[in-house]
């Protein structure tokens, strides 16, 4: 099997984006994939930098993708020495990213096998008409195979969200801050935590990380130097030291107010289902106690199935302060929860063990060293067991 992985990190410079770029480099390392990133073109690239919501940028833009394409296209992919089967992988944030493939001449007859993964499918309308010509489509939404099959008539299936445990992941016991806050948050929680670990006399180490602006077509290639780059180096170190990590469904309301009103008027909002997301992987992978509102639906309950895996809060938010400030003086509690989360998620719910399922879903060989990598999670699980 020749794998390559197709990456927007050329595309799309963004926080949001980086968990997407986590799981290619663990693809490329534990499978030997190659790594194929596209540019854009430069009238493309100055299109998006003017203004694409401009009605003539629009027709234009359009007219790019139907004809020349809107990225570069890449015709120097050698083909595979060997009678191997060659296989595309490509990992979108929505259906739109799909356009991606278009740099690839021929996509379609140059790979035996085209399979994707995209992390909020249900922007159905986002997809390409093309979609119908991949092999296999993945989705963290279980509510979505149903429609997404019957749209594009390809087998869909089920991918949970998962974390990269093995190299990121934390069972630290000694953590210096409270509580952490990225993401959508209700306001409410957000401001009240805000006044209260600002006052003077207040020891309360409250945390929010905010990201930086996305970038289309970034200078810098995706390294240290970037800022998305940055931005999840600090997460994941922000969380290792964490006791709370706030999490909150994306369709919970509080007051009326959703926790990002902006969406709430979007026209595919209806669309939008409960979904485990990757900030309760990321969390709980760092030992993190997770705390606020889980989605509610069963393929949650099945897997986040230990003891205090989340925490539910109230709907009143002074109770829901209450029992937040009452946790961080459990500190047996927490220590038990930090052991508890990290040791479940990487015998769970490391991103590994995803893309061992899905090989096997398609009846692809295991590579040799996602086979190691997957070995070591093991024993380690098995010792940890041991002295439990």
């Amino acid at each position: 099997m020749a794998l390559y992985v197709i990456s927007s990190r050329n595309i799309h410079a963004s926080p949001h984006r980086t968990s997407i770029y986590v799981l290619e480099d663990m693809l490329e390392a534990a499978c030997d994939a190659r790594l194929i990133a596209p540019v854009a073109r430069n009238v493309t690239s100055f299109l998006d930098k003017r203004n694409l919501n401009l009605p003539l940028n629009k027709f234009s833009s359009k007219l790019i993708s139907k004809s020349i394409g809107l990225y570069k296209s890449l015709d120097d992919i050698p083909k595979s020495s060997s009678d191997e089967a060659e296989i595309l992988f490509l990992i979108g944030m929505d259906g739109a990213d799909l356009e991606l493939l278009s740099c690839l001449k021929e996509w379609r007859e140059k790979f035996d096998l085209v399979i994707s993964l995209i992390y909020d499918a249900w922007l159905i309308n986002a997809f390409p008409r093309f979609t119908a010509q991949i092999d296999h489509l993945f989705v963290p939404i279980v509510d979505l195979i149903a429609p997404l099959k019957q749209q594009f008539s390809i087998p869909v299936s089920y991918w949970p969200h998962a974390a990269n445990v093995l190299e990121q992941g934390s069972c630290n016991l000694e953590r210096s801050i409270d509580i952490a806050s990225y993401g959508r948050i209700p306001t409410e929680y957000h401001t009240r935590l805000f006044e209260l670990s600002t006052k003077a006399s207040s020891d309360l180490f409250y945390y929010r990380q905010i990201p930086e602006t996305a970038q289309l077509y970034p200078e810098e290639p995706y390294t240290s130097r970037r800022f998305d780059y940055q931005h999840r180096g600090l997460l994941n170190k922000v969380l290792a030291h964490s006791k709370i990590s706030l999490a909150f469904d994306f369709t919970y309301t509080i007051k009326g107010a959703i926790a990002l009103p902006n969406y709430q008027e979007h026209p595919s909002y209806i669309y939008r289902k409960p979904v485990l997301a990757l900030r309760w992987f990321e969390g709980l992978a760092a030992g993190a106690t997770i705390v606020g509102k889980r989605p509610p639906t069963p393929e949650v309950d099945q897997l986040l199935d230990w003891e205090d895996a989340t925490i539910e809060l109230p709907d009143d938010v002074e109770s829901g302060i209450d029992i937040i400030l009452a946790l961080l003086q459990d500190k047996d509690r927490l220590r038990e929860i930090h052991h508890r989360n990290y040791w479940h998620t990487l015998k769970r719910h490391d991103h590994r063990w995803r893309i061992k399922a899905a090989f096997e879903q398609l009846n692809l060989p295991i590579p040799p060293g996602l086979k190691t990598q997957l070995a070591q999670i093991e024993k380690m699980c098995s010792q940890a067991e041991a002295v439990m």
